[in-house]
C-alpha cells in the first residue's frame, strides 16, 4: 500500500514538474530583428525617425575623410548572386585616409538628424549582435559600442577585418551588461551607442573601404504567462490603460541622463590623477629587472574634463611615468601600487585609466578590495597600440559593494596597477605612462539611503 502511495506520488510530482517547466520554457522567445538594413528603411523603434548613419575620424584624420555614401552592394552569401530587389539593397560605404600611423580609428555613429549622436534602442533583452562587414584584409578591429540600462558604456568585440570580401561578425552580449530589472518591467533597453573601426598602429592607414550592412540581434523575449495580471507588463496594455497620462517613461533607469533627481545619476568622479609620483611606488621581482617611477610633464590631448569643468591648475598637466629595464626573458610582472589605498565612495560602474602604450603585448590590469576586503584582479586589456588610449573595465556583479544591513555605505578600494610582461617581449627597456584614474559612480545609495535621524553606528 505504501510502495502505491509513493509511486501515486512520484507521478504527480513529475506530472506537476512538467507542466511547470512547460510554462517556464513558455516565458522565453528567441527573435531575430533587423536593426537597420542600410537599404533606406530603418528607423528609430522610440520616435520613427529615420537612422542617419555619420562618420567621424580620430586625430590623424586627412581633412574631409571619412567619406561615406549609399553603395548598391550586398553579401551574396545572405542574398544571392542576383536577388529580385537588388536594385534596392544598399550597404554604408566608408572611405578613410589618416596622414601617419598611430591610434587611429573611425566612428561610425546613428543619428536621428545626420548630425547629433543618438544611440539607437535594441529590441527586448539582447542576447547577440551581428553585421555583414567587407573586408580588405587590412590588421584593423570592428567594435561595437552599446550603453546598458544604468547608462554604462561598453565596448564589444566584433572581430578583426583582417579578411578579403563579406563576412558576418557577430559577438554575444555578455551577461553582466546589466538589461533587466528585478521588477516590472523586466526589460531596461539596450542602447547601440556607434561602431568603431579601430587600427592597428604598426598597419598602414593611407587610403582603405569598408562597407557595413544588414545590422541585426538575436534577442530573448520574456512572455510573462504564469500568474493572474501578466497582461498588466505588456507596454500595448499600459498604454491603453493610461492614455493621455503623464507617465514617467524613464522610471527607474537610475544613473540615466533623464533621471529625475541629482542624487541618482551616475556620476564620474576622480580616483587619482596620475601627478604625484610620491603617491605611488613601482614593485618587481629583482632578478626579473629594475623599475623606476617618475613625474612627467604631459597628458593625453583626447582627455576631457571631468563632469565638464576646464582646470587651470598645473598639477592637471602631468603623468606618472614608470621606466622597466628587463633583464632576463621570463613571465614576469610588476606592479605599480597606491601608497594608500584609494577609496571609492558609491557602486562602482566602470574604473577607466589613460595609458600611452608602445604597441607591446602585455596586459594591463587593476586590484581593487571590495566593501568585505576581498581582492579582485581586473582585466584593462593589452597594451598592443601606441599613443594615448583610454582603457576602461566594468566592475563585475559578483564585486560586493555594500551592505544590506546597510545600505547608506558602499564602496570599493583601488590598490594598484599590474603588468603582465610577455614572454617574447621582456627585453630590453619598456615605459609605461598612466594619466587620470575616473571611475562612474552611483551615489544614489550613499545620497539618499539614510534618515536625518537614524542613529550613526560608526559612533561605536
Amino acid at each position: 500500500m505504501k510502495k502505491s502511495l509513493a509511486l501515486i506520488g512520484i507521478f504527480f510530482l513529475t506530472m506537476s514538474f512538467g507542466a511547470w517547466a512547460q510554462d517556464m520554457g513558455a516565458m522565453l522567445s528567441l527573435d531575430t530583428h533587423v536593426v537597420d538594413s542600410f537599404d533606406g528603411d530603418g528607423v528609430y523603434p522610440d520616435g520613427g525617425e529615420n537612422i542617419q548613419w555619420i562618420a567621424v575620424g580620430s586625430q590623424n584624420i586627412v581633412q574631409d575623410f571619412p567619406l561615406t555614401t549609399q553603395a548598391n552592394v550586398w553579401p551574396r552569401e545572405k542574398f544571392g548572386e542576383n536577388p529580385a530587389n537588388s536594385d534596392d539593397l544598399r550597404a554604408l560605404a566608408i572611405n578613410g585616409a589618416f596622414t601617419q600611423r598611430g591610434r587611429n580609428f573611425i566612428e561610425i555613429i546613428p543619428t536621428r538628424d545626420g548630425s547629433t549622436p543618438s544611440p539607437l534602442p535594441l529590441t527586448d533583452e539582447v542576447r547577440a549582435l551581428g553585421v555583414w562587414v567587407w573586408g580588405s584584409n587590412f590588421n584593423y578591429t570592428f567594435l561595437a559600442v552599446v550603453e546598458d540600462a544604468d547608462g554604462v558604456q561598453h565596448r564589444i568585440n566584433m572581430g578583426r577585418l583582417n579578411y578579403m570580401g563579406w563576412r558576418n561578425l557577430t559577438a554575444t552580449i555578455p551577461n553582466t551588461i546589466n538589461q533587466r530589472n528585478a521588477t516590472f518591467p523586466l526589460r531596461r533597453t539596450l542602447r547601440l551607442v556607434k561602431f568603431i573601426i579601430d587600427v592597428n598602429p604598426a598597419e598602414r592607414a593611407d587610403n582603405f573601404f569598408v562597407y557595413i550592412d544588414n545590422v541585426t540581434t538575436i534577442s530573448q523575449r520574456r512572455i510573462m504567462t504564469g500568474f493572474d495580471g501578466s497582461n498588466l507588463t505588456e507596454p500595448t496594455v499600459i498604454d491603453q490603460i493610461w492614455e493621455g497620462q503623464p507617465i514617467n517613461a524613464n522610471a527607474g533607469q537610475v544613473g540615466s541622463d533623464v533621471a529625475v533627481a541629482d542624487p541618482t545619476k551616475l556620476q564620474e568622479v576622480q580616483v587619482s590623477t596620475m601627478n604625484d609620483p610620491s603617491a605611488w611606488v613601482g614593485q618587481m621581482r629583482r632578478n626579473d629587472g629594475l623599475i623606476t617611477v617618475r613625474s612627467f610633464e604631459g597628458g593625453a590631448a583626447d582627455k576631457e574634463p571631468l563632469n565638464g569643468e576646464e582646470s587651470e591648475s598645473d598639477e592637471q598637466n602631468r603623468i606618472l611615468g614608470t621606466r622597466i629595464q628587463f633583464l632576463r626573458r621570463s613571465l614576469s610582472q610588476f606592479t605599480i601600487k597606491a601608497v594608500n589605498p584609494i577609496p571609492i565612495q558609491g557602486v562602482t560602474k566602470t574604473i577607466s585609466v589613460w595609458v600611452a602604450g608602445r604597441n607591446t603585448q602585455h596586459t594591463l590590469s587593476i586590484v581593487i578590495r571590495d566593501y568585505e576586503g576581498r581582492r579582485h584582479e581586473l582585466v584593462l586589456g593589452q597594451l598592443d597600440f601606441s599613443g594615448w588610449k583610454q582603457l576602461s573595465v566594468s566592475i563585475p556583479e559578483n564585486v560586493v559593494q555594500n551592505d544590506p544591513n546597510y545600505g547608506h555605505i558602499a564602496g570599493i578600494t583601488f590598490e594598484e596597477f599590474i603588468v603582465h610582461a610577455d614572454l617574447l617581449e621582456s627585453r630590453g627597456t619598456f615605459f609605461l605612462w598612466l594619466d587620470d584614474v575616473r571611475a562612474l559612480v552611483d551615489m544614489f545609495a550613499v545620497a539618499t539611503g539614510r534618515a536625518e535621524d537614524d542613529p550613526r553606528d560608526e559612533l561605536w
